[in-house]
């Protein structure tokens, strides 16, 4: 249960950190600006004729792959080279974690800091498209929002790996090309 530990400590550090809030900040203009936008904009909306939540979480679905996969390059990239580099690694390997545990809770505590983000703007969202949209599906906002939350998973396991292996230069570095790959791929 050490995980846990390190897990806690490394999110109630992030969330005093002004990355999060900006992350955080930033999803919810546009998340709910793009759902303002699908509801008053008739040609965003027109291959279907008719304002859905489906329809919605279409033309949210590049936005979300784009913006998941940069938040976790920002979220994941420091989780351990950053500590390595300013030495505080040493100091939490004092303490009666493993090298597993160590990572194993900033893959969770980094993890909690981006499902954050995405939920709250996500709820913002759901606000907007109850106020503005005819219909709502809560079942498909549900997947959404559970796939989403799988794909930020998926993504900062992937930086906190290269984060354990590399220094934090090289991380941001590998980060950024595993990033602007698959953003490449999921937008063609």
């Amino acid at each position: 249960m050490s995980w846990a530990v390190v897990a806690r400590k490394d999110f109630r550090d992030a969330r005093l950190s002004k990355a999060l809030w900006a992350i955080t900040a930033a999803f919810v203009l546009l998340s709910a600006g793009l759902a303002v936008l699908y509801a008053t904009v008739p040609e965003l909306s027109q291959d279907i004729g008719e304002l859905s939540t489906l329809g919605y979480l279409t033309l949210l679905l590049a936005v979300m792959t784009l913006f998941v996969s940069v938040a976790a390059i920002v979220i994941g990239a420091g989780a351990i080279a950053g500590e390595r580099e300013r030495g505080s690694s040493k100091l939490l390997l004092g303490f009666p974690h493993s090298r597993a545990d160590v990572v194993l809770g900033k893959l969770i505590g980094r993890t909690a800091v981006l499902a954050v983000a995405v939920l709250v703007g996500l709820a913002v969202t759901l606000a907007v498209i109850v106020a503005l949209f005819p219909t709502f599906s809560p079942v498909d906002y549900a997947i959404f929002a559970a796939v989403t939350l799988l794909f930020a998973l998926m993504y900062v396991g992937i930086m906190v790996a290269v984060s354990a292996t590399t220094s934090g230069g090289r991380a941001w570095r590998l980060g950024s090309a595993c990033s602007s790959s698959s953003s490449s791929s999921a937008i063609s």
